[in-house]
């Protein structure tokens, strides 16, 4: 990029980029009923009661008559950065509140309707305005809401199988600060700006189900999800100061995200009255997130040589979870369930950063589901232990302020309530 003698290096705002929108990664929320989510989300092959809908819709034609359910989860992310001189730095505190609605219809002995509303990909990250990696990252959300009509049908007395349809809805917001630099030596700092991105945008997908019956102890179960690319519309908008104003004018800007394809296999195992075990496995289809195309309508930086657009390359891989999860029928009306699971993150080292530092995760779970009456209502605690992470792949200017280790912890509470008209 050419550059005159007032005018910053903008190759760092494109590594910042390329960092901001990369974040659906390593959060995939799966936390959409409390009761799955007490056995770590070993699911597929169970698929009882109204969030069925979100992990194996093809259980819901277990379903009688008219049910509904819902529920949120209260997550509560904890991380911290380590830089490579030593300094730490704290992420600002957050909660976020990802909510499930389901209802299901059982329409005649063979066919049973369902509709979910559930946000499977998002969250994000925030940090101090003036710390060490601001010209990476100091906040970043992403939202997926999924509204997920579907209709299931009893094959045969032991298979069911289910199709649906996703609309989705989503929305971006990323907050950093970019060094205006003087090209020239010694390279001096001449200031900040403020860049502020917000988008919407949606998309259509589809998702399936199989249940299988192989006795009254086993359960096999298969659940897709299919990708989507939402392109987003939005703002771009700078806050610099009065001396580089000009060259940094707000304006409209899009890009486009991929939200991977999702295939669960599951077994479940009843071997006495009271206990149930249950096994999955999620493959996630990250790999189709290879870059990101952003172009923005109004051009910025050097006149000479403006900035209308960017390839930005994400280059994640696929990445499988496994989960293992047991429940134990301590009464009528109360269950006791645990939970364990093991997630890979499809961030390469090359691409780890401050916007969401994804690394490895272990999951442990416990939950208890209680029966009054008609209604169902389930509890879930669910930590996950993320595996510490060392970034080394700042550009060299800055490496000594983003260089460094990630450590992150995320506490989840899940509660839903169901009804059985």
């Amino acid at each position: 990029m050419k550059r005159n003698g007032s005018v910053l290096g903008l190759v760092f705002l494109f590594f910042l980029l390329s960092c901001t929108l990369a974040f659906a990664g390593g959060y995939e929320i799966y936390e959409h009923g409390a009761r799955a989510i007490g056995m770590a989300g070993a699911y597929t092959a169970i698929a009882e009661g109204p969030s069925a809908v979100f992990y194996n819709p093809a259980g819901i034609t277990d379903n009688a008559g008219l049910q509904i359910g819902l529920g949120t989860a209260l997550i509560k992310p904890m991380g911290s950065f380590t830089s490579a001189s030593g300094v730490k730095t704290d992420q600002e505190s957050q909660l976020y509140t990802p909510s499930h609605l389901y209802a299901t219809y059982q329409i005649n002995e063979k066919l049973t309707a369902g509709f979910g509303f559930f946000t499977p990909f998002g969250l994000g990250t925030e940090w101090p305005e003036d710390w060490s990696g601001k010209y990476a990252a100091v906040k970043t959300e992403l939202q997926t809401f999924y509204l997920n009509p579907t209709i299931a049908y009893q094959a045969t007395p032991r298979l069911s199988l289910a199709v649906g349809f996703d609309y989705i809805i989503s929305t971006v917001e990323l907050g950093s600060k970019i060094p205006v630099m003087n090209p020239l030596p010694p390279y001096q700092l001449l200031g900040e700006t403020d860049l502020k991105l917000t988008g919407a945008g949606d998309a259509m997908s589809f998702n399936a189900g199989l249940l299988f019956k192989a006795s009254e102890e086993v359960q096999l179960g298969l659940s897709y999800r299919h990708s989507a690319d939402i392109e987003y519309d939005g703002d771009v908008e700078f806050t610099a100061p009065a001396p580089f104003a000009a060259l940094f004018p707000s304006g409209g800007g899009g890009a486009e995200m991929h939200m991977p394809s999702v295939l669960a296999a599951g077994i479940s195992y009843m071997p006495m009255e009271k206990w149930t075990f249950a096994a999955d496995v999620n493959w996630f289809g990250w790999s189709g997130a290879d870059s990101i195309a952003i172009t923005f309508e109004t051009p910025f930086g050097n006149p000479a040589a403006p900035t209308k657009a960017s390839a930005l390359i994400q280059d994640y891989k696929d990445t499988f979870i496994l989960r293992l999860g047991a429940e134990y029928q301590f009464s009528d009306v109360l269950a006791l369930r645990a939970g364990y699971g093991y997630d890979q993150s499809p961030l390469q080292d090359e691409h780890l950063s401050a916007t969401l530092p994804g690394a490895n995760r272990n999951n442990v779970a416990l939950g208890m589901g209680y029966t009054l009456g008609n209604m169902d209502i389930d509890l879930a605690y669910f930590v996950v232990l993320f595996a510490e992470r060392t970034s080394e792949n700042a550009e060299p200017a800055y490496a000594g302020l983003l260089n460094g280790d990630y450590d992150t912890t995320a506490h989840i509470f899940n509660v839903s309530v169901g009804y059985r008209f």
